[in-house]
């Protein structure tokens, strides 16, 4: 399936969807029963999406945000907003860092989130105290770690949890009403009865994010867990591509849309890099 946008003086016009779904298949690609499979009339311009990594782009908007406001820099270590994010040598973590991925963290977490953690709690505390894997700006290396310890720094810098404030400072001015994080529950009104396409995983279910990590963190995380539809996606890449505005709306200045385009990994050749988008 494929989407077409049409825009007229800085606005989306008109969408469609094109194209047939040719195949349903589970994560071993073995066919779906007919039980299983997301009915048809889904499967074009109404249906909520799970963006996975695409929530970065969404998070990025966020701190950028921020950047312009003064409430961040981006050499500004990660420890002069989470104090205790110093344990097991990450002193020199900067924002800069985090958004272009030369950080030192592992992929994931060790051990994942999904297990061996009694609490919502504990788990956000293991984050903060995960440790390196490279010294911070010798190795690129994309690890959702950089974009979940950035979540941690808008929290606390802004006293607002991620899903709020995306809505505050985000979707909500651009009327970008059918994009929402799994948490919200006028999301999870819209579908009553989740469909488990990967046998007795939890993370297969239409509605539950599928990434398991964002899952374990109650589906508001800022490396995963954003749900928009087409025209929803459509309307951020057209601010984008606007340098910053949508309408009326500005979401962000033009010089701030430029750092997304600006290589910050000049001396990592083949993996570019502008703040939180690969280019």
């Amino acid at each position: 399936m494929q989407f077409l946008w049409i825009g007229h003086q800085g606005t989306i016009v008109s969408h469609f969807a094109v194209g047939e779904v040719v195949k349903y298949a589970n994560e071993n690609s073995s066919e779906l029963e007919n039980a299983k499979k997301i009915s048809a009339k889904l499967e074009f311009l109404d249906t909520i999406y799970d963006m996975a990594s695409l929530t970065k782009m969404f998070t990025t908007i966020l701190t950028l945000q921020q950047l312009e406001r003064g409430l961040i820099g981006l050499d500004c270590a990660v420890s002069t907003c989470i104090s205790v994010f110093t344990v097991n040598g990450k002193e020199n973590v900067t924002i800069l860092k985090l958004l272009t991925h030369p950080a030192g963290f592992d992929a994931d977490p060790a051990p994942p989130l999904w297990t061996g953690y009694a609490s919502y709690s504990a788990r956000r505390q293991a984050i903060i105290r995960q440790g390196l894997l490279n010294q911070p700006g010798t190795t690129y290396l994309h690890p959702d770690l950089s974009f979940m310890t950035m979540q941690s720094v808008l929290e606390i810098v802004i006293g607002m949890t991620l899903d709020v404030l995306l809505e505050r400072d985000f979707t909500g001015p651009l009327r970008m009403t059918d994009t929402f994080q799994a948490l919200q529950q006028n999301f999870r009104l819209q579908f009553k009865e989740p469909v488990n396409f990967r046998g007795l995983s939890p993370f297969g279910e239409r509605v539950k994010v599928h990434d398991e990590n964002a899952w374990s963190l109650d589906g508001v995380y800022g490396h995963a867990g954003v749900f928009p539809t087409s025209m929803n996606l459509g309307i951020f890449c057209q601010m984008i591509l606007n340098n910053g505005k949508y309408g009326n709306v500005r979401i962000l200045e033009s010089q701030s849309v430029d750092k997304i385009f600006t290589d910050y990994n000049t001396t990592f050749p083949g993996h570019a890099h502008g703040l939180g988008f690969v280019i």
